[in-house]
């Protein structure tokens, strides 16, 4: 499951080509793992990661994917979105 993760994260990650001069997280956001800039809504929803674009654009540290991925399966479990997203 963490290598099905890690390839969601790295795809949401490239889509967003993120700015190294602005934050952005991690999250679950219309039936997706995306990147999206933080304030991108008010609406509450799971949030996995918030990190400056600096960081995406060099990777993340193998402590970072080991934090992340295990902060996305505990809320995909806790939360029913495991079924959807990242597999059972």
């Amino acid at each position: 499951m963490e290598e099905q993760i890690r390839r969601i994260v790295t795809s949401a990650v490239g889509e967003a080509h993120p700015s190294p001069l602005r934050y952005y997280h991690v999250c679950h956001w219309q039936n997706g793992i995306r990147c999206l800039h933080p304030r991108h809504t008010r609406r509450a929803h799971p949030v996995f990661l918030t990190v400056a674009g600096e960081v995406l654009a060099t990777g993340l540290s193998p402590r970072q994917w080991k934090v992340l991925t295990r902060r996305i399966i505990y809320i995909c479990r806790m939360t029913g979105l495991h079924n959807r997203q990242v597999g059972s």
